[in-house]
C-alpha cells in the first residue's frame, strides 16, 4: 500500500498549496502602495512567532503617462533619468517582487534595460556582500552609509538606512559605461531614499 500513501500525501500537499493560495489574508497588517514588507525580523529578544516585518518606504507614488510604475521602488528613477543615463529609453515598467523595479523598452519587449533592486540589510550583511561580490579595484561611489560596484556586473550597490539598494544597468554597454550610468542613477536614486 506504499502507493496510496504516497498518492495520500501528494494530494494532502496539493490541497494545502491551494487552500494557502486562496486563503483571505484580511488579518494581517494593511501595507499602504508605498511600504513593502520585506523580511521577517528576528532578534535575541524575539522568537520567530512574534518578530515583526521589516518594511521599506519608498515615495509615495504618483500618476505617470503610459504603462511607466511610480509604485515602490519604480519611485526611484524616471524614464528621462534612464534615457540620459543608458540611451535607452524605456517606456514600461513594473515591480517584480515588491522589491524590485524593472524599466523595459515596451511591455512587449521584456528585455529590462534597468534593474532597481533593495533588501534589507544590516552593516556586517553588506560588508559579506561587498566581500563575495565586489571589486576592489574600482572606486566605490560615495553613497549611503557604505557603497560598491559590483565585479561581475558593473551594478552600483549600497547600503542607507537598513536598505542595500543595487542599480543594475542591463543594456549592452560597455563595462566602463555600465558603471557610469549605474553610478549616475544610483546617485539620483539615493536622493529620494527617505
Amino acid at each position: 500500500m506504499q502507493i496510496s500513501r504516497i498518492t495520500l500525501g501528494i494530494t494532502c500537499i496539493a490541497a494545502l498549496a491551494v487552500s494557502a493560495c486562496s486563503s483571505d489574508d484580511s488579518g494581517s497588517a494593511a501595507v499602504t502602495e508605498t511600504e513593502f514588507v520585506v523580511a521577517e525580523s528576528v532578534t535575541a529578544t524575539s522568537s520567530p512567532a512574534t518578530a515583526a516585518p521589516e518594511r521599506l518606504t519608498f515615495p509615495d507614488a504618483t500618476s505617470a503617462a503610459g504603462a511607466l510604475s511610480t509604485e515602490g521602488p519604480c519611485a526611484l528613477l524616471t524614464a528621462a533619468e534612464i534615457a540620459a543615463a543608458t540611451g535607452d529609453e524605456p517606456t514600461y515598467s513594473s515591480v517584480v517582487r515588491k522589491t524590485e523595479c524593472r524599466w523595459q523598452p515596451s511591455a512587449n519587449d521584456p528585455t529590462p534595460i534597468v534593474d532597481v533592486e533593495t533588501e534589507a540589510k544590516t552593516a556586517d550583511e553588506f560588508e559579506t556582500e561587498k566581500t563575495l561580490y565586489g571589486d576592489p579595484t574600482r572606486p566605490a561611489p560615495n553613497l549611503g552609509s557604505d557603497s560598491f560596484i559590483g565585479a561581475l556586473d558593473q551594478a552600483a550597490y549600497w547600503l542607507q538606512g537598513g536598505t542595500m539598494y543595487k542599480v543594475w544597468i542591463q543594456v549592452d554597454l560597455a563595462d566602463n559605461e555600465k558603471e557610469r550610468a549605474a553610478i549616475e542613477l544610483a546617485e539620483a536614486a539615493a536622493g529620494r531614499v527617505g
